[in-house]
């Protein structure tokens, strides 16, 4: 159980120094906030992965893990179709 809140910890220490840097640096924006969430995600969960046994709590975070991957691959898509000409390629 210990794991698991030094998990959230982490994660939420990520988070809120995501939100304060890229404030500070006048870069905050919704896009920017998912990108830099999904690398703490990635980052977090290989950080506080077990060396031999993963706990049935770890394994659960593959769930988080796709979400995080899914959306950073939204935004990639949104802005290639932002880049594409109105009628579509020719």
């Amino acid at each position: 159980m210990a794991h698991r809140w030094q998990y959230i910890r982490w994660l939420l220490a990520w988070l809120l120094t995501a939100v304060i840097g890229l404030s500070l640096l006048g870069l905050l924006s919704i896009e920017s906030f998912v990108v830099a969430a999904a690398t703490g995600v990635l980052v977090v969960t290989e950080l506080t992965r077990p060396a031999r046994l993963s706990p049935a709590w770890h394994r659960q975070l593959r769930w988080l893990v796709a979400l995080a991957l899914a959306s950073v691959a939204v935004l990639i898509a949104s802005e290639v179709l932002s880049l594409l000409p109105p009628g579509g390629l020719p």
